[in-house]
């Protein structure tokens, strides 16, 4: 009996939620907000803001500045940044490898940081052709020389190890004064090495009782294009590197960058890229090691231009620079350093929405610096002519996420393109929106009853590309019907109720992989996927489809069945743009599916496209119920 009505309240409890949906169906997007049912991401529905809420810097030493920023956002006291370009290979000279002096014993306290190095610290002599050397030796003796100065004699630990940044696409800078067969062979021979490097250094620190704490992450990948040479660049590096290291690194790490320098001037990796890109991560490494592995985002937002006048000043071309010159030419503007907060807040939301998959996400938004740095355009800080600091526009990150905290709550969008997250804290809700249509959109805000409203903050920000942003705060007694969302747009409206919220239901998400992965599109062949396992019932259900075609080639598969049962694509199901800026699509399709026709226990999808060519990159089955 109290099974039954368990089943029959929830039951009533989403027929309440379809009902409100339907009584705004007429309006261009409707948001759907239920304050009294807790949604779970797997085990974690508290929201954790050392995952989201970072920069890319590090603060060894005391600094006020730092300190105020702290207390002002809502930071941790003990946070000192997350990313360290320093850890004991640096001190591997030239291929000579110190002596470790004993200073510490026992389990090592770690700092909650990022350590990395440039692959340099491992390719030290540019004269060795890596393609006919046995590097191995070498890189055992290294990687138990790391073990062992972390074990022994570094001051601060870091809590994970990510031994190299962006390694493989400078692969070809340690194969100089090569060329054709000889130069491929080595760029092939160095990007395996990089691969076992991390499996080495993983095992060395595992091995060590003391370092229990230490987690490895890797391969810290630049502007992942898996879809590149027919999906040849996926297979030669990331799934390489799962083949070779997965069983015994702790984390997958990558960097997602919107802008130019991705693979095409404007392209964007906010909304269904970046879905794919994680969804083949998670689906593979699930496939090769029976669990899909954790996922760190050591660098993500937008690539902003350098200034005209200072890569004039300084010869820099891209991100290089003849170093030789020195200038005073700011290569900080406000509005170029601005571009790179819509593309974060863009991603940040996908990734609070993968809470309990994610380990750490650090937007690249680094320290001080003075203007004339090539990275005053991401700076947090910039100093003025009387030396002091003042905040950038990239401050405005941090202020969309001040006040966000508690536990989440069911926040249903029916628009794919405008992402909408809700929190729960005491008598407050906090409801964080954002826009990644290219044109504003009109969003019906229907708050389900959770007592009455005291007070309402709206919060707002604006990204322009030619003026700098725009930040609204808006308060009101009664709750707003509608919001109007320009693109990139962001809202966050914090509602005060006279009395605390309490919970009554909960929805738990969970996602199940497929078998297959990566499967050839042919026109006219079913491609077919199994779902072991599931756990079906009252909820709602979606078909997250990794597609990577060329474009003016289907997106949407002409056929898609369940169990033998027919699935209508009737809405929008890809997120954001269609990223005609990019050379292909490579995006997850989100397509709801009826509940009813989900099993308990095995599940079939197949799904056929008309016309060749591409691939069916992944395949999950994700269940909120």
């Amino acid at each position: 009996m109290k099974q039954l009505m368990t089943k029959m309240k929830i039951k009533n409890l989403f027929s309440a939620i379809m009902l409100c949906c339907s009584m705004v169906a007429n309006s261009q997007s409707a948001i759907t907000i239920d304050p009294a049912t807790q949604r779970y991401l797997g085990d974690e529905s508290d929201f954790k803001r050392e995952k989201f809420v970072a920069f890319h810097a590090l603060f060894t030493e005391p600094d006020a500045d730092f300190e105020k920023f702290k207390k002002d956002f809502n930071i941790d006291s003990d946070y000192m940044g997350s990313r360290r370009f320093y850890y004991p290979i640096a001190k591997a000279k030239n291929g000579k490898i110190p002596a470790v002096k004993k200073t510490y014993d026992g389990e090592r306290k770690v700092f909650e940081h990022i350590a990395t190095a440039p692959p340099s610290a491992l390719f030290y002599d540019k004269k060795i052709n890596y393609g006919k050397t046995d590097f191995m030796p070498y890189i055992s003796d290294v990687s138990n020389y790391v073990a062992k100065a972390l074990r022994d004699e570094w001051e601060q630990v870091p809590r994970f190890l990510e031994p190299f940044n962006e390694p493989m696409v400078h692969a070809g800078d340690f194969a100089t004064g090569l060329k054709g067969a000889d130069k491929k062979a080595a760029i092939e021979a160095i990007v395996t090495y990089i691969c076992k490097y991390h499996r080495e250094v993983a095992r060395a620190v595992k091995s060590m009782p003391e370092l229990k704490n230490v987690e490895i992450m890797g391969f810290g990948s630049a502007f992942p294009e898996f879809e590149a040479n027919d999906f040849g660049l996926w297979k030669s590096r990331f799934k390489q590197f799962i083949d070779i290291a997965g069983e015994d690194i702790d984390i997958l790490s990558l960097h997602l960058y919107d802008g130019s320098g991705v693979n095409n001037a404007g392209g964007r990796r906010s909304g269904s890229n970046l879905e794919a890109i994680l969804d083949i991560l998670q689906t593979y490494s699930y496939i090769k090691l029976g669990k899909p592995l954790p996922i760190a985002i050591t660098e993500y937002g937008r690539l902003v231009p350098n200034q005209p006048e200072w890569a004039k000043a300084t010869g820099a071309v891209g991100n290089k620079l003849d170093k030789k010159v020195t200038t005073k030419v700011s290569n900080y503007h406000p509005v170029t350093n601005s571009q790179a907060v819509r593309s974060q807040l863009h991603m940040v939301m996908s990734f609070m929405n993968r809470q309990n998959e994610l380990v750490r996400t650090v937007p690249f938004t680094i320290g001080k610096a003075p203007q004339s740095a090539m990275y005053s355009k991401s700076s947090l800080w910039v100093k003025q002519a009387d030396g002091s600091y003042e905040y950038s526009n990239r401050i405005y990150f941090f202020e969309m996420l001040k006040e966000i905290k508690g536990k989440q709550v069911v926040v249903k969008s029916d628009n794919v393109d405008i992402q909408a997250l809700g929190y729960v804290d005491g008598n407050r809700l906090f409801l964080m929106l954002n826009n990644l249509n290219d044109n504003a959109n009109e969003v019906k805000l229907n708050l389900c009853s959770a007592g009455d409203v005291k007070n309402v903050n709206v919060k707002t920000l604006k990204i322009f590309a030619d003026k700098e942003p725009v930040l609204k705060n808006l308060k009101s007694k009664n709750a707003p019907e509608n919001i109007t969302l320009a693109y990139g747009e962001t809202a966050v409206i914090t509602y005060e109720f006279k009395n605390k919220i309490k919970f009554d239901s909960k929805v738990v998400r969970t996602k199940y992989y497929s078998q297959t992965y990566l499967q050839p599109i042919q026109a006219g062949k079913n491609l077919n996927f199994t779902f072991d396992g599931v756990k079906g019932g009252v909820g709602d259900v979606v078909l997250r489809l990794g597609i990577g075609r060329k474009h003016g080639l289907a997106v949407v598969p002409d056929s898609i069945k369940i169990n033998g049962n027919v699935v209508d694509v009737k809405s929008d199901v890809i997120k954001g743009y269609d990223q005609h800026t990019r050379k292909q699509f490579f995006g997850a399709l989100e397509i709801p599916i009826p509940a009813n026709i989900v099993n308990n226990g095995k599940n079939n999808l197949s799904v056929e496209f008309a016309d060749d060519g591409g691939y069916v990159t992944s395949a999950i089955l994700q269940i909120e119920r």
